[in-house]
């Protein structure tokens, strides 16, 4: 009986994705600019980014899009200057609340990608307040990983195929980031 009940559940799945509306494809491309917030002692800075619309798939209010960010900071302290930057290639699922012929949509997300992380120090050595005795060099590290996303906002059109967001998401990888971030997205459909 378990057997039957588990073929039946796989044909009903199976024939709903054969009916499902699917939209799978590059269907449009746009870009964004937002305020990066990182955890720890690392400066508040300005993130920019591109976003591809790919479509939807069994539920229409389900979409799935790409997205590149980048980010990057720094400090001058005299002697001794630092930088941190953190790039970013995600895949996003989101959910739309509501109807697609709504003036203003919210929605919510998440998305799996890679981070990778670069800092920069340079020690001129004409300052001995930080490092006395030491010598002038740079140094160099970089690091990738995976980051998580999770992610909230409303989207609105602005005529036939252009669609206008904004949105907050939360970064876990790399630094811990808090993004908040607006941009729109040209439909190629």
């Amino acid at each position: 009986m378990r057997k039957v009940v588990l073929i039946l559940l796989a044909v009903c799945l199976m024939a709903g994705m054969a009916t499902a509306q699917t939209e799978i494809g590059f269907n449009g491309i746009g870009g964004y600019l937002g305020y990066a917030i990182p955890e720890g002692d690392v400066s508040n800075t300005l993130a920019f980014g591109a976003r591809a619309d790919l479509g939807t798939i069994i539920n229409p209010n389900i979409r799935f899009a790409a997205d590149l960010m980048y980010w990057s900071t720094g400090e001058d302290l005299g002697a001794f200057e630092w930088s941190w930057s953190q790039f970013y290639i995600t895949a996003l699922a989101l959910y739309d609340f509501g109807d697609a012929s709504a003036s203003i949509i919210p929605y919510a997300g998440g998305g799996l990608g890679f981070v990778f992380s670069s800092w920069d120090t340079k020690w001129t050595g004409s300052d001995t307040m930080f490092k006395p005795g030491v010598q002038a060099g740079t140094s160099t590290y970089s690091d990738n990983g995976l980051a998580i996303h999770l992610l909230g906002g409303v989207r609105k059109a602005f005529g036939d195929n252009l669609m206008g967001f904004a949105e907050a998401s939360y970064i876990l990888g790399g630094f811990d980031t808090l993004v908040i971030r607006a941009g729109a997205v040209y439909s190629m459909k």
